[in-house]
Protein backbone atom coordinates (compact mmCIF):
# COMPACT_ATOMS: atom_id res chain seq x y z
CA UNK A 1 0.00 0.00 0.00
CA UNK A 2 1.21 3.62 -0.69
CA UNK A 3 2.38 5.33 2.29
CA UNK A 4 0.61 7.82 3.12
CA UNK A 5 2.61 11.56 3.37
CA UNK A 6 3.20 13.15 6.85
CA UNK A 7 1.62 15.94 7.05
CA UNK A 8 -1.65 17.39 8.57
CA UNK A 9 -1.20 20.44 6.61
CA UNK A 10 -4.68 21.46 5.09
CA UNK A 11 -3.22 23.47 1.91
CA UNK A 12 -0.56 20.96 1.33
CA UNK A 13 -3.62 17.97 1.84
CA UNK A 14 -5.74 19.80 -0.34
CA UNK A 15 -2.82 20.22 -3.27
CA UNK A 16 -2.31 16.63 -2.78
CA UNK A 17 -5.90 16.15 -3.61
CA UNK A 18 -5.89 18.68 -6.82
CA UNK A 19 -3.24 16.52 -8.38
CA UNK A 20 -4.31 12.83 -7.90
CA UNK A 21 -7.83 14.19 -9.80
CA UNK A 22 -6.17 16.32 -12.25
CA UNK A 23 -4.07 13.10 -12.51
CA UNK A 24 -7.19 10.93 -12.97
CA UNK A 25 -8.65 12.97 -15.28
CA UNK A 26 -5.49 13.65 -17.36
CA UNK A 27 -5.28 10.19 -17.91
CA UNK A 28 -2.53 9.17 -16.31
CA UNK A 29 -3.62 7.70 -12.57
CA UNK A 30 -6.15 5.10 -11.80
CA UNK A 31 -9.22 6.14 -10.76
CA UNK A 32 -9.44 3.22 -8.04
CA UNK A 33 -5.95 4.23 -6.77
CA UNK A 34 -6.09 7.69 -6.33
CA UNK A 35 -9.86 6.99 -4.52
CA UNK A 36 -7.92 5.78 -1.80
CA UNK A 37 -5.53 8.34 -1.53
CA UNK A 38 -7.84 10.94 -2.15
CA UNK A 39 -10.51 9.44 0.41
CA UNK A 40 -7.37 9.66 2.57
CA UNK A 41 -6.22 13.01 2.06
CA UNK A 42 -10.06 14.28 2.18
CA UNK A 43 -10.03 12.35 5.81
CA UNK A 44 -6.72 14.45 7.37
CA UNK A 45 -8.29 17.30 6.08
CA UNK A 46 -11.39 17.08 8.11
CA UNK A 47 -13.86 17.21 5.20
CA UNK A 48 -17.52 16.88 6.34
CA UNK A 49 -19.59 12.88 6.10
CA UNK A 50 -21.76 15.00 4.79
CA UNK A 51 -19.99 16.22 1.67
CA UNK A 52 -21.13 15.05 -1.53
CA UNK A 53 -17.30 14.40 -2.93
CA UNK A 54 -16.05 13.10 0.07
CA UNK A 55 -19.26 10.19 -0.06
CA UNK A 56 -18.22 9.53 -3.46
CA UNK A 57 -14.78 8.94 -2.87
CA UNK A 58 -15.68 6.84 0.95
CA UNK A 59 -17.90 4.98 -0.94
CA UNK A 60 -15.14 3.96 -3.49
CA UNK A 61 -12.60 3.18 -0.85
CA UNK A 62 -14.73 1.37 1.33
CA UNK A 63 -16.13 -1.20 -1.85
CA UNK A 64 -12.38 -1.77 -3.40
CA UNK A 65 -9.96 -2.20 0.17
CA UNK A 66 -10.29 -5.94 -1.25
CA UNK A 67 -8.61 -5.30 -4.41
CA UNK A 68 -5.14 -4.84 -5.33
CA UNK A 69 -5.14 -1.75 -5.86
CA UNK A 70 -1.64 0.95 -6.57
CA UNK A 71 1.28 -0.26 -4.49
CA UNK A 72 -0.49 -3.27 -2.87
CA UNK A 73 -0.35 -4.99 -6.08
CA UNK A 74 3.66 -5.63 -5.82
CA UNK A 75 2.04 -8.18 -3.30
CA UNK A 76 0.47 -10.12 -5.15
CA UNK A 77 1.13 -13.01 -7.47
CA UNK A 78 0.76 -12.83 -11.02
CA UNK A 79 -2.23 -15.74 -11.05
CA UNK A 80 -3.83 -13.87 -8.39
CA UNK A 81 -3.64 -10.29 -10.44
CA UNK A 82 -4.97 -11.94 -13.43
CA UNK A 83 -7.80 -13.73 -11.47
CA UNK A 84 -8.80 -9.97 -10.26
CA UNK A 85 -8.13 -8.25 -13.22
CA UNK A 86 -12.00 -8.67 -14.23
CA UNK A 87 -13.02 -7.31 -10.92
CA UNK A 88 -10.58 -4.42 -11.06
CA UNK A 89 -11.98 -3.68 -14.44
CA UNK A 90 -15.89 -4.08 -12.79
CA UNK A 91 -14.75 -1.66 -10.11
CA UNK A 92 -13.19 0.86 -12.23
CA UNK A 93 -16.32 1.14 -14.26
CA UNK A 94 -18.94 1.20 -11.28
CA UNK A 95 -16.51 3.77 -9.91
CA UNK A 96 -17.05 6.20 -12.80
CA UNK A 97 -20.72 5.31 -13.04
CA UNK A 98 -21.47 6.67 -9.57
CA UNK A 99 -19.57 9.51 -9.74
CA UNK A 100 -15.95 9.18 -9.40
CA UNK A 101 -14.77 11.31 -11.91
CA UNK A 102 -17.40 14.08 -11.82
CA UNK A 103 -16.19 14.05 -8.01
CA UNK A 104 -12.49 14.86 -9.40
CA UNK A 105 -13.84 17.44 -11.44
CA UNK A 106 -15.79 19.20 -8.39
CA UNK A 107 -12.54 19.02 -6.31
CA UNK A 108 -10.47 20.59 -8.94
CA UNK A 109 -13.02 23.60 -8.85
CA UNK A 110 -13.53 23.91 -5.84
CA UNK A 111 -9.58 24.17 -4.96
CA UNK A 112 -7.82 25.24 -7.76
CA UNK A 113 -8.79 29.05 -7.34
CA UNK A 114 -7.06 29.14 -4.00
CA UNK A 115 -3.93 26.50 -5.58
CA UNK A 116 -2.58 28.11 -8.38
Amino acid sequence: MWKLPDTTDPLKLKNLILCEARSVLDGDADLLDASCKIYEYMSRVGFDRNDPDFNIFACIETEIDHLPIGAERENWATDALLQKEQEMQTAREWAERIGGLEACRSLISRFSNSHT
